[in-house]
């Protein structure tokens, strides 16, 4: 996708969601405001993909999991890599699959726009 049409669909589906009312902190969480000042071409979360969000929020939680549980409890038990590694994977799992599954029911709810459709509607409603 060319920048001029990434950013024609950003702005698209940005103004879009502020009109739905979709709270900014939603819409524009960090890492998307993150990966937008290093000029990655990231779809909000509610127009990405599930597979996308599911996996992105298992990769963070997991690693943000095993960094908690490692400092506050397993530090202290003996606990081998593996386990750590699987029951943080496995809590990522979870998290991920209920981001992918939240923003999927957000965007049918606002019944927004679907991201491939959104300079199409842009350009067919009369003046």
């Amino acid at each position: 996708m060319s920048s001029d049409d990434y950013s024609k669909r950003l702005t698209a589906a940005l103004a879009e969601l502020d009109a739905k009312g979709v709270r900014q902190s939603a819409s524009r969480p960090p890492y998307f405001r993150l990966a937008r000042h290093y000029n990655l071409q990231v779809r909000p979360p509610y127009y990405a993909s599930p597979a996308f969000n599911a996996v992105f929020a298992c990769m963070v939680f997991s690693v943000f999991w095993a960094l908690a549980m490692w400092l506050f409890v397993w530090s202290k038990a003996d606990i081998t890599l593996k386990a750590l590694f699987v029951q943080s994977v496995n809590g990522g799992i979870i998290a991920g699959l209920a981001t992918a599954l939240f923003c999927y029911l957000a965007f049918r709810f606002h019944k927004l726009t679907p991201w491939d459709q959104l300079l199409e509607t842009e350009t067919t409603d009369p003046p």
